[in-house]
């Protein structure tokens, strides 16, 4: 959207307004920010500031009464914040300056005793096409890179043929290759993704995906992110420990092991976590302080939430971890019981069951089948010892038996 803001100007009973036209870029997630100077070129009086139109429910003015001294000028800061699903169209609305009155003013200010004013126009003028790029993911698995780009259409028209252009480069800023993503259609407010799967065949590193998002044959303003190419993350999920002392309506924590394996500090890396419910609803998010991980260091971050607004059941649990620009998400199934909280992994690293208790449950299987092989192996062992001591027995008794015979023969 553009917002246009006109400002009728002028002097009306010793009281201006500046400044004349500006034209603002206006994000309908965001609020916009403007201001206005008001000035005094009388004597001493009290100024009340207001919103009006259709735009005041979205305004919010820093202060609504001020004092101006003869000469004196104030500026006063305002914010007008659309709702998400504000039609697009044009809104009016006014940012009034009046002169309070002589009975509610300064008892020794002789003035007629009259309102005056100056007013302000803000048009909310919709674009035709207004792409808006959400996040940008980068997945390695092994050699398959995954590339996604969430998009939102915030214009009044439908947008087709939507794609994105990605080159990569490496480290040294050579091109490697350049893709091209699956094409879509927005409608007005739609959102869809951008996917890319590349099978990539080039040794492991450090490399740039530069994004391009494109509107038919219309390139929009480009934007890089570095990732790792390897077996492993950059920051790899090493492992995810649930509470094993959980008691249902208290925090239910994780510790999450994660290593770095480059070769480099990784600054602001934060881990968030978003909960949902059988229908879909987020119904819980958290996320860690910041913090940078120095090159090849193994760290523990622990991340909980409140399950005291939630039921004993079954969650969808995604634990996000942030850094250099990118985001490597580990979806997990949690069940939260009375006195215990099992998570399953089911995709973004090897598929465990509760965390650090799995590599236990692991070496004891293994562990388990050990000993049966052995406990086994004995058992036949000690059958053939004594399967051959019998054989042997016989055999003796078969020689003893025919030589007393020859002895009885002589």
């Amino acid at each position: 959207m553009i917002i246009w803001v006109f400002l009728l100007m002028g002097i009306v009973q010793a009281i201006g307004v500046m400044p004349g036209n500006q034209p603002f870029e206006f994000d309908p997630d965001s609020k916009y920010e403007g201001r206005v100077l008001i000035r005094n070129t009388a004597g001493e009086m009290r100024v009340r500031v207001s919103a009006s139109g259709e735009l005041a429910p979205y305004m919010h003015l820093e202060v609504s009464e001020i004092i101006l001294k003869e000469g004196e000028s104030r500026e006063v800061k305002y914010n007008v914040a659309l709702p998400k699903n504000a039609e697009p169209r044009v809104y009016r609305g006014q940012i009034v300056v009046a002169e309070v009155p002589e009975e509610e003013g300064i008892p020794n200010r002789i003035i007629a005793g009259v309102s005056v004013a100056s007013g302000v126009e803000i048009f909310l003028q919709p674009v035709e096409n207004y792409l808006v790029v959400q996040e940008y993911k980068i997945d390695v698995q092994n050699r398959d890179v995954t590339f996604v780009i969430p998009v939102v259409n915030k214009g009044f028209l439908e947008m087709s043929e939507v794609s994105a252009e990605i080159q990569v480069n490496d480290e040294k800023g050579n091109k490697i290759d350049v893709l091209k993503t699956n094409t879509v259609t927005l409608p007005p407010n739609g959102n869809k993704e951008l996917v890319l799967q590349w099978n990539a065949d080039m040794p492991p590193g450090i490399y740039a995906a530069i994004f391009t998002p494109m509107v038919g044959e219309e390139r929009k303003a480009s934007e890089e992110r570095e990732f790792f190419f390897r077996s492993q993350e950059i920051l790899e999920v090493k492992d995810i420990i649930p509470d094993e002392n959980f008691i249902f309506g208290s925090h239910a924590r994780f510790k999450i092991i994660l290593q770095n394996h480059a070769g480099r500090l990784l600054e602001g890396a934060f881990i968030g976590v978003e909960v949902y419910d059988k229908e879909g609803t987020r119904v819980a998010q958290t996320e860690t302080p910041r913090r940078d991980i120095s090159a090849f260091e193994e760290v523990v971050q622990e991340v909980f939430f409140d399950t005291l607004p939630l039921q004993k059941g079954s969650y969808k649990v995604l634990v996000k971890v942030h850094h250099s620009g990118m985001v490597h998400e580990v979806e997990m199934k949690t069940t939260l019981r009375g006195k215990s909280m099992k998570s399953t992994v089911l995709s973004g690293m090897a598929a465990l069951e509760t965390g650090g208790k799995q590599k236990r449950t692991v070496f004891l299987w293994i562990l388990g089948i050990i000993l049966l092989i052995n406990g086994i192996w004995l058992i036949k062992r000690k059958r053939g010892r004594k399967e051959r001591i019998f054989s042997n027995e016989k055999d003796g008794f078969q020689n003893t038996k025919e030589d007393f015979q020859d002895a009885k023969g002589i």
